[in-house]
């Protein structure tokens, strides 16, 4: 494999720890990546893990991370001709009081009059809205780009910019899960606080953990031990010589046996009594619970780093690759994310619970909206490849092509088939979208009432 497509691997394992519904615990192995894997596509997924990271949540918008869990992932980048903060606000307000959900993304160039923002596809037609309502008063008009038209308008130092925000979105995150990890942990009876003071107790720093010396004045242990804490399970204080971490009562801790010169011995870990380990290691007092429950994440000292210390020797217990199938499906599933949130193809949402028929192993059936209750039932096949379901399994996302038609079935109330019949795709899309807007109730009528009458008139222009 080129060390090119090595780095971008070694790149996705680091990002892939942190993130949530986008790419938990993605590993990617040399192996699996050279197998059919192109850089293109690869690229692509850093791209949309470092923004996941480095969106903030700028001019009071949505952060990228929060708009990902919403939409499962998905999201379509709009370039807006505007760079101002004067002219941009008014801009943020139209889209929000037409309820689009959207974040705004880092400027890679500053001074060449454009923003760019992330938005749900779901709310493609608000967003044609407030296009249409800026039109005449804008330059250009705003269109839809994909992401490699987004790192191509970077400026000489965009990129570099968009790794610091990356890095420092990705420790702030891991920050604020490691702070409260360690507050909701201490005040819990099912483990363990301890104290373990650096200077008289440390044997070694790795990377990513601790090797420490189990002090035996208090214990029964005829030998002397080591043991190893993870950094992210644990915090730093008195200026960084004291380590604050929490054992599991109820799991198995491990350990190591240290030979005379007091090296641990690797190769086979021992377990640790937790009885023993709580009368070898100082308590953590109530003053300190205390002081550690008003911690803060911003608070950066007391969280070790991850760049200092040995490289592990100590046999990983991740697996060394994924399996190929499951590379090619997370790749398969960020290209049909590209590829659908072109103007070629139409988003549709399902309600699982009132508008699934049936499932098989690759066809979604699903209840089409029907004007009135005794007419006929109206339903179409979906191609599970074609389609997405949210994280909370309620709503399934579809995409239609928009140039092509579908085939409907329509039944009686008694299950017998009436009629077979072919029916656009953009068609469908606008009664299903009439049915949502007709299931929610706006504080402005006269909002609702335009966005009827918008979509239940299709202009047949092109994005």
């Amino acid at each position: 494999m080129s060390e090119e497509l090595q780095s971008l691997v070694q790149i996705i394992e680091l990002y892939g720890k942190g993130l949530g519904g986008l790419g938990r615990a993605l590993r990617f192995s040399a192996k699996g990546a050279a197998k059919g894997v192109q850089i293109a596509q690869v690229k692509r997924l850093q791209h949309r893990m470092k923004l996941h990271y480095a969106s903030e949540g700028t001019h009071n918008t949505m952060k990228l991370c929060d708009l990902e869990k919403m939409t499962g992932g998905r999201y379509v980048i709009l370039n807006i001709p505007i760079e101002g903060e004067k002219e941009l606000i008014p801009f943020y307000d139209r889209l929000k009081k037409m309820r689009v959900s959207f974040a705004e993304l880092p400027d890679l160039k500053l001074g060449d009059g454009y923003t760019q923002i992330a938005y749900n596809p779901d709310d493609v037609e608000n967003v044609r809205l407030v296009i249409d309502y800026y039109n005449k008063k804008l330059r250009e008009t705003p269109k839809d780009i994909d992401i490699d038209e987004y790192m191509a308008m970077a400026g000489p130092d965009g990129r570099d910019y968009l790794e610091e925000l990356a890095v420092k979105g990705y420790e702030g995150m891991m920050h604020v899960e490691q702070l409260e990890e360690i507050q909701n942990r201490i005040n819990d009876k099912d483990y363990l606080p301890i104290s373990i003071n650096i200077e008289s107790l440390l044997l070694r720093e790795e990377k990513d953990a601790y090797i420490f010396r189990v002090p035996r004045e208090r214990t029964r242990e005829a030998s002397s031990r080591a043991i190893r804490v993870k950094k992210e399970d644990c915090i730093l204080l008195d200026e960084g010589q004291t380590v604050i971490t929490c054992l599991a009562r109820k799991e198995d801790v491990f350990g190591y046996v240290l030979d005379n010169r007091e090296n641990p011995d690797f190769s086979e870990p021992v377990k640790l009594d937790v009885k023993e380990l709580e009368k070898a290691f100082a308590p953590v007092g109530e003053e300190r619970v205390e002081l550690i429950g008003k911690l803060k994440p911003e608070y950066a000292g007391i969280f070790p780093s991850f760049n200092q210390g040995q490289e592990n020797e100590e046999p990983s217990f991740a697996p060394n690759s994924v399996a190929e199938k499951s590379m090619e499906k997370v790749l398969s599933m960020e290209a049909m994310k590209e590829n659908y949130q072109s103007a070629e193809y139409i988003p549709v949402t399902f309600d699982m619970d009132t508008q699934m028929v049936a499932e098989s192993k690759n066809i979604y059936v699903t209840h089409l909206p029907k004007e009135q209750q005794e007419s006929p039932d109206i339903l179409r096949c979906l191609d599970k490849s074609d389609t997405k379901l949210s994280e909370d399994g309620k709503r399934l996302h579809a995409y239609l092509k928009r140039s092509e038609s579908s085939e409907i079935t329509e039944y009686s109330l008694d299950g017998k088939a009436l009629r077979t019949y072919a029916k656009k795709n953009e068609e469908i899309a606008t009664e299903c979208l009439k049915h949502q807007r007709s299931r929610w109730r706006s504080n402005d009528p006269s909002l609702e009432k335009i966005l009827l009458q918008k979509v239940s008139k299709p202009t047949g222009k092109k994005r």
